[in-house]
C-alpha cells in the first residue's frame, strides 16, 4: 500500500478546495487500490502571510500527526502546491533531525506544484506597498536566495542524489491576479518563476497558460498537471513492487 499525502498550504476559496478534491478523485479512480489519501489543509493564511514561523509551526504539527497515525511506516508520496512544498521539505528536514527516519526513508517521492523553492517574486516586491499587502515581518525568508530555502533544498537534493527520493515539479507560465479592483482592473504578476519552481533536480513540467492558483487544478484527465502526476505515481508504484 502506498500512502499519498496532498498538502494545501493556504486556503483560497471553497470552490478551489473542492477542485483539489476532484484532483485527488481523479488519481484514486485511475489507480485502483493504490493508496490511502489524506487531505491536509493548514490554517487560513494568504501566500504572503505564510512565512517561515508558520511553515515551521505547520510542519511540526503535521509531522506529529502523520507519524502518530502511522504515516512513514510504509511508502509515502507527498503532493503539494505552493507553500505546501516548503512545509513538506521542512517537515522531512525536521524528521531527520529528530531521528524519525521511517518517514524520511519511506518517502518515495514529492510532487511540487508551483513551489517557491528559491523564493517568490511576491516577496521581492518593494514593501512600500505594505498597506495593501500587509507583509509579515519575516517575509525576507521568502525572498530570492534566502539561506533557509537554499538549506532545505540542499537537504532534498541529497536525498534525490542518493536515489532515496524522486521529484516531479510543475511550473506556472501565466501571471496571477494579486489585487482586483473595479471595472476589471487587477494587479497581476508571476508569483513563482521557473527558476524558483525547479529545484534543480528531478523532472520539470512547464504548464502552458496556467497561473499560480490554477497550476494544481487540472481541467481534465488529459491535462498535463494531472497526467504527469498520475504517470509519476504509477512509476513509484512499480518501483515499490
Amino acid at each position: 500500500m502506498l500512502d499519498i499525502i496532498w498538502h494545501q498550504a493556504y486556503y483560497i476559496s471553497a470552490a478551489c478546495h473542492i477542485h483539489y478534491l476532484f484532483t485527488i478523485y481523479f488519481v484514486i479512480t485511475a489507480v485502483p487500490v493504490l493508496a490511502m489519501i489524506l487531505l491536509l489543509k493548514s490554517r487560513r493564511h494568504s501566500f504572503i502571510n505564510v512565512y517561515t514561523d508558520v511553515v515551521q509551526e505547520v510542519s511540526s504539527m503535521l509531522l506529529e500527526k502523520l507519524v502518530g497515525v502511522g504515516i512513514g511506516n510504509r511508502p509515502v508520496v507527498f503532493v503539494t502546491h505552493s507553500m505546501g512544498g516548503l512545509v513538506v521539505k521542512q517537515m522531512l528536514y525536521q524528521a531527520k533531525a529528530e531521528n524519525k527516519n521511517n518517514l524520511v526513508n519511506n518517502t518515495l517521492g514529492v510532487v511540487f506544484y508551483s513551489c517557491p523553492h528559491f523564493g517568490s517574486k511576491l516577496a521581492d516586491m518593494p514593501w512600500r506597498m505594505g498597506l495593501v499587502f500587509r507583509p509579515a515581518p519575516t517575509i525576507g525568508e521568502l525572498r530570492s536566495g534566502s539561506p533557509r530555502l537554499v538549506e532545505l533544498n540542499d537537504f532534498l537534493r541529497q536525498l534525490h542524489k542518493k536515489g532515496k527520493l524522486d521529484v516531479l515539479s510543475f511550473c506556472e507560465t501565466k501571471v496571477t491576479p494579486i489585487v482586483e479592483g473595479y471595472g476589471g482592473w487587477a494587479f497581476r504578476m508571476e508569483i513563482v518563476p521557473i527558476e524558483s519552481a525547479y529545484p534543480g533536480f528531478g523532472e520539470l513540467v512547464v504548464l502552458e497558460s496556467t497561473d499560480h492558483i490554477n497550476s494544481c487544478k487540472p481541467l481534465s484527465r488529459a491535462d498535463p498537471s494531472y497526467k504527469e502526476t498520475l504517470d509519476f505515481l504509477y512509476k513509484l508504484k512499480a518501483h515499490f513492487r
